[in-house]
C-alpha cells in the first residue's frame, strides 16, 4: 500500500516537474529570440521597422507565388485582380471618409462589390471559345 502511494506521488511530482521544466525551456528560448529583437527595436526603431516590413513582404510574396504556381495562371490572375479590387477599394473608402466625402465612399463600396462579383462569378476559368 505504501509503495502505491509513493508511486502515485512520484508520478504526480514527475508530471509537475515536466511542466515546470517545459515552462523554463519555453521562457529561455523565448527570451533568446525576443530580447535581441527588443534591443534592436529600441536602438534603431526606423531600421527595425524597415527590416520587419522587408521580411514580412518577402514572406507574403513567397507564399503568394508558391500558391500561384500551384493554382495555375488564370486562377492566379483572378486572385491578384480580386486582391487589387479589395485593397484599392478599402484605400479609396478610407481616403474618401477622411476627406468627408461619404457619398463617394459609398459609391466606391458599391463599385467594389460589383467588381468583386464580376471577377468572382462572371469570369469563367474554362476555355469555352
Amino acid at each position: 500500500m505504501i509503495s502505491k502511494i509513493v508511486k502515485g506521488y512520484g508520478a504526480l511530482f514527475s508530471g509537475v516537474a515536466h511542466v515546470v521544466l517545459l515552462l523554463i525551456v519555453c521562457t529561455a528560448i523565448g527570451s533568446a529570440f525576443v530580447l535581441p529583437l527588443w534591443a534592436f527595436a529600441m536602438k534603431a526603431p526606423v531600421l527595425y521597422t524597415i527590416c520587419t516590413l522587408i521580411i514580412f513582404s518577402s514572406l507574403c510574396v513567397f507564399f503568394v507565388a508558391k500558391k500561384a504556381k500551384q493554382a495555375g495562371y488564370k486562377r492566379s490572375i483572378r486572385f491578384l485582380l480580386q486582391l487589387f479590387i479589395v485593397v484599392a477599394g478599402i484605400a479609396g473608402i478610407i481616403l474618401f471618409v477622411l476627406h468627408e466625402k461619404r457619398i463617394l465612399a459609398a459609391l466606391t463600396l458599391l463599385l467594389c462589390i460589383i467588381l468583386y462579383g464580376i471577377t468572382s462569378f462572371g469570369l469563367s476559368l474554362r476555355h469555352d471559345a
